[in-house]
């Protein structure tokens, strides 16, 4: 399971088995952003909508894993 941290408009998951599919959801389920076949075991999605709380699974060889924990994106202003 990845662990995420909220920062300015990003969100950084940490643990990322490499090769794996991430998707980031908002925390009503609904999904913002995908990438698949990620290399590194640390990703960072940009331009994150400040505010709103989000988690990430990671899918490897089709097997979704338990969502992250919940964090909070700021604006940085």
């Amino acid at each position: 399971t990845p662990s995420i941290i909220g920062g300015n408009k990003q969100v950084t998951v940490n643990h990322v088995y490499p090769g794996a599919d991430l998707t980031l959801y908002a925390f009503n389920g609904s999904v913002l952003k995908n990438e698949n076949n990620v290399t590194v075991t640390t990703y960072q999605f940009d331009d994150v909508i400040p505010g709103s709380d989000y988690y990430v699974k990671q899918t490897i060889n089709g097997v979704v894993s338990q969502a992250s924990n919940l964090v909070t994106v700021s604006s940085g202003a």
